[in-house]
């Protein structure tokens, strides 16, 4: 070999010894470097949070696992995430329900931003690839909502800018200012600002016909409250061309919609706002920064007349993200009461504290010597009494299902009628303001003996009108679905009340308190089910006004369906029956259709939706997102059109 090629090689060598030998670069990291509002207290029930980032962000990290904003009771906060190069935006969902409910945020309420980082395998990276360098989480605390409210919940963007409400859509001339309507059409206002929503109330309006005969009330509610101005879709079938360039050209807000709570006679009408006990006009609907948005060109007539927009074909998109249109009457056979709350589906909220249900269907009678039982089913019979030990301790019933007491269900422990502490529930390492999951409390509460008794059902938990539930302890009742306490619940007077966690009520002594410090947390190693669990909700009758001449289509939608034939799978389904008088013993005597159309003659139908979770390797239960209902509605008749000039 030459002494040239000798050299090259001895010097590629040295070359590969060198890199070898050489440190591996660091890693690259994407990091945190400002959050916005800077102030966590007292944050906007409208305020964005902005989270700024070293590099930019890839949007295709953004799921609803790296990103989750949720209230220490577990609650998500709806809205939706916008990424801006190195910043990252949730803007919360707008409020329209005037007790604030409906909101992306709930006021007075505890919330943690959570950014999944390395070393989350799913976080949140940047644009070559780079993981947040390690989880992010904000805590921050909504502005509180007193009654009556003295403070400013929202903020708004444009305080120096106001303009009076208007009727909407406006008259198609300047020859014609009458408002024109039918005689069972709605009103609609709309503002180019945002409206605060706990300032709409119905009894502010008077709607009055003309020759001062008796006014009719109205139902006030907000139907659009965008966060500014902008173009937005059409809410109603416009009433010539004219009106076509005007929906695509004018933009607004928010839209109010006022509903007569009786048919209207045909003729002139004036719309106004009520007066107070001083004799002078209530202020009305206001925006974010307190301004009264009524002004002197809602003074003009409205013409009532046999038919109007909204006559003719109908249409309702349920959305389920309040539960205006929901029935609170529980299904016969289910399980459990399938959760219809402010998420934008109905869905199965199933506690992992609910146990492994090794017990099997368990009939309570007699004297229970275990301190956690967990069972599929529970039930204490009618005329049945049971007792829990009386021990002191931390006393825990489980049921992956119903859990439903018809006889007496009874804890006694000696030395526990005097005064109680209420019970703790802040118990994380980390201060009183982050939250805990029910089954770490449960944990921490055995190992310090705490003396409470725990009912916790996955589908209802149910005391019935021949039940009884009595303890001298602490008590906490948890389900997944409904607490219906029909039958008197009874705990320790001294101890301050009755928790509950998972929502419900009853006939509840001392008075019930929200065990809302505690994250009713979901099964996260697998399925812990040991049988099929149906839940299912009714929605109230519908159309909640007017009626129905036919129906002409009905589509649902939610989670993938499994094709497989024979299997027990998670699977949904919408289905629809007459409006329900006396509830039967059972769905099949509720004569379910799947389509509407088929119900003869038709009339006002409600909704029956039902959930099936089966055991299986994972947890991922199904869920209904969207039902939009078509219907034609039916004339007025005769008697109902009404009497008055035209």
């Amino acid at each position: 070999m030459s002494c040239f090629r000798l050299l090259a090689l001895a010097t590629a060598l040295s070359l590969v010894a060198a890199a070898c030998s050489r440190p591996p670069p660091a890693p690259k990291f994407l990091t945190h470097t400002l959050t916005l509002p800077k102030n966590p207290d007292g944050v906007f029930l409208n305020e964005d949070l902005v989270f700024f980032f070293s590099g930019e962000i890839d949007r295709a990290s953004i799921t609803q696992e790296s990103v989750q904003i949720k209230s220490v009771e577990g609650r998500l906060a709806r809205g939706s995430i916008a990424v801006n190069g190195h910043s990252l935006t949730f803007m919360p969902a707008p409020v329209l329900a005037r007790d604030l409910s409906d909101g992306g945020f709930l006021p007075g309420t505890r919330y943690v931003a959570e950014i999944h980082g390395f070393p989350w395998v799913d976080g949140l990276r940047g644009m070559d690839g780079e993981p947040l360098r390690e989880t992010l989480r904000f805590h921050f605390t909504t502005v509180s909502a007193s009654t009556p409210i003295d403070n400013l919940l929202f903020v708004d963007p444009e305080p120096d800018k106001t303009r009076p409400l208007g009727f909407f859509p406006p008259p198609e001339s300047r020859a014609d200012s009458n408002y024109l309507i039918g005689a069972e059409d709605s009103l609609y206002l709309d503002s180019d600002k945002p409206i605060d929503p706990t300032s709409l109330r119905d009894e502010d309006f008077v709607l009055r016909p003309q020759g001062g005969a008796a006014p009719v009330a109205v139902r006030a509610r907000l139907v659009e409250n965008a966060p500014e101005a902008r173009v937005r879709p059409k809410y109603r079938a416009a009433q010539s061309v004219a009106l076509e360039s005007f929906w695509e050209s004018q933009p607004r807000a928010a839209l109010i919609e006022l509903t007569p709570k009786k048919k209207l006679n045909t003729g002139l009408w004036w719309l106004s706002l009520a007066q107070g006990e001083d004799g002078l006009e209530v202020p009305g609907p206001r925006d974010f920064s307190g301004h009264p948005l009524w002004g002197p060109s809602l003074k003009r007539r409205i013409d009532v007349g046999l038919r109007g927009r909204d006559a003719g074909k109908s249409l309702l998109n349920e959305d389920f993200i309040d539960t205006q249109a929901m029935s609170n009457v529980a299904v016969p056979e289910a399980d459990g009461t399938a959760y219809w709350g402010h998420s934008g589906r109905v869905e199965v909220r199933y506690p992992a504290a609910a146990g492994d249900g090794s017990a099997g269907h368990v009939q309570l009678a007699g004297a229970l010597e275990s301190t956690d039982l967990q069972a599929i089913s529970l039930r204490v019979e009618a005329g049945a009494r049971a007792t829990l030990p009386s021990t002191s301790g931390l006393v825990v019933l489980r049921a992956q299902g119903a859990l439903r007491i018809a006889g007496e269900l009874v804890r006694e422990v000696a030395g526990t009628d005097g005064p109680e502490a209420p019970l703790d529930l802040r118990v994380s390492p980390d201060g009183p303001e982050r939250s805990v999951t029910l089954t770490d409390w449960l944990a921490l509460a055995r190992a310090e003996n705490r003396n409470v008794t725990v009912l916790i059902a996955g589908g209802d938990l149910v005391i019935e009108a021949t039940g009884k539930l009595r303890t001298n302890t602490t008590l906490l009742l948890v389900a997944g679905g409904t607490v219906r306490a029909i039958g008197p619940v009874r705990a320790n007077e001294n101890a301050g009340s009755v928790y509950l966690l998972g929502g419900g009520g009853g006939e509840i002594k001392p008075s019930r308190s929200d065990a809302n410090l505690l994250l009713l947390d979901p099964p996260c190693r697998g399925n812990p089910l040991r049988e099929e669990l149906h839940y299912a909700v009714l929605s109230q009758p519908l159309p909640q006004r007017g009626r129905v001449a036919a129906w002409t289509s009905a589509q649902p939608r939610g989670s993938a369906n499994s094709d497989k034939q024979g299997v027990s799978q998670n699977r949904w389904s919408v289905r629809y029956v007459r409006e329900v008088g006396a509830m039967p013993n059972s769905i099949a005597e509720l004569n379910p259709v799947e389509r509407p159309q088929a119900l003869e003659p038709a009339g006002s139908i409600q909704m029956l939706i039902e959930l099936w979770v089966a055991p299986g390797a994972s947890f991922e239960p199904p869920f209904v997102d969207h039902v939009q209902l078509n219907w034609v509605q039916e004339p007025l008749a005769g008697s109902e059109r009404g009497e008055g000039p035209r």
